[in-house]
């Protein structure tokens, strides 16, 4: 295997190498290569981001946050059908985040959760390859995401057509990776077998998880409450991964709201110390840096959570971040163990 190749892997697999290994030159090759792998994978995504919204301004700047994440699980994540339809499926993706952001400007509460369950439905079916590679967590992140930081309150030629060009950018060269990487894959299967060969179950979920983000995201809109994208986050996370990948609940659940603790209280320790040599900033950096040396969702909480607390308490202060991170958090967790349960109960009932 190519220095190149153990870049592309998984931090779990290549800490697994670097435990199994006897060769002292093959360990530090696959520490060197686990190292490297999270410095790139940050300094790419600072170019990818910074050149972004230099050129298309910033209120891109959230898309290319999105579509930085798609690109790296695209290269070997494809769609499951063929070719000419999975250039299909990605003209869906595209429309569906295009749109996203609008729809709290209509005027029903009720044509708002309905264009936006078709839209995520939209998305989820045109991804929905093979879930346990985690296109719907993906996906389903990438949308709340976009809703909550691209909100726009009014609509001009200029946000327009710089939106549409940098689409139109960024369309091209997810074309490019799924011609180069997966055009020879799947050549009989269509979008609507790849549909069919789901589960009864599985589509339930489907459902169930775009209904209740799509409810969610309009209940927001009325609601007064700061950064409630983290709630989405929340539920999402737990939701999609029992949903969709069969992960156990209580464990999910127990990482999730232990790795916020864990998140808010060194994010505590290390502001107070860091401020007094370093900017408060350079703890996103870091954060990002040490989570591409994570193989459990726990730790990946830990610095995703560093990292949300440190833009955050620029606007709203410390004290508040902190209490708005662990409560929403926690408010998620306990909206998805409800969502769970009913869909369980109706899954029982009708005894898939």
């Amino acid at each position: 295997m190519t220095f190149y190749q153990l870049l592309q892997l998984d931090p779990l697999i290549l800490k697994q190498k670097i435990k199994s290994t006897k060769s002292k030159y093959d360990r530090r090759k696959y520490l060197l290569s686990l190292v490297l792998r999270s410095f790139l994978i940050v300094g790419f995504a600072i170019c990818v981001i910074a050149l972004s919204t230099k050129f298309f301004g910033e209120s891109n700047k959230s898309y290319a946050i999105v579509f930085f994440c798609m690109m790296l699980s695209l290269r070997f994540v494809d769609f499951g059908y063929k070719y000419a339809q999975s250039i299909l499926g990605l003209s869906v993706v595209f429309g569906a985040f295009f749109v996203a952001p609008f729809v709290h400007l209509l005027p029903h509460f009720t044509l708002q959760v309905l264009l936006h369950f078709l839209l995520l439905g939209g998305i989820l079916i045109a991804t929905l390859s093979d879930p346990k590679m985690g296109n719907p967590s993906l996906y389903g992140f990438s949308y709340i995401f976009v809703v909550y930081s691209t909100i726009t309150e009014q609509i001009t030629k200029k946000l327009l057509n710089d939106r549409l060009l940098f689409f139109g950018l960024f369309f091209l060269i997810f074309w490019w990776i799924i011609y180069h990487n997966h055009r020879n894959k799947h050549k009989k299967k269509t979008m609507f077998n790849a549909l069919k060969e789901k589960s009864v179950s599985l589509k339930i979920w489907l459902f169930s998880y775009v209904f209740f983000i799509s409810l969610l995201l309009s209940v927001s809109q009325y609601i007064s409450f700061e950064r409630f994208m983290w709630v989405g986050f929340a539920f999402s996370s737990l939701f999609a991964s029992y949903g969709f990948s069969i992960i156990d609940l209580k464990t999910r659940a127990t990482d999730r709201l232990l790795g916020t603790i864990i998140g808010i209280f060194s994010f505590i320790l290390l502001s107070m110390y860091l401020r007094m040599y370093l900017p408060i900033e350079i703890l996103s950096l870091l954060g990002g840096i040490c989570l591409g040396f994570c193989s459990s969702y726990r730790y990946k909480t830990v610095f995703n959570c560093i990292g949300a607390l440190t833009i955050a308490s620029q606007m709203y202060g410390i004290p508040q971040t902190l209490a708005m991170r662990f409560t929403y958090n926690l408010l998620g967790v306990s909206l998805a163990i409800l969502g769970i349960w009913f869909v369980k109960m109706l899954l029982n009932q009708k005894k898939l």
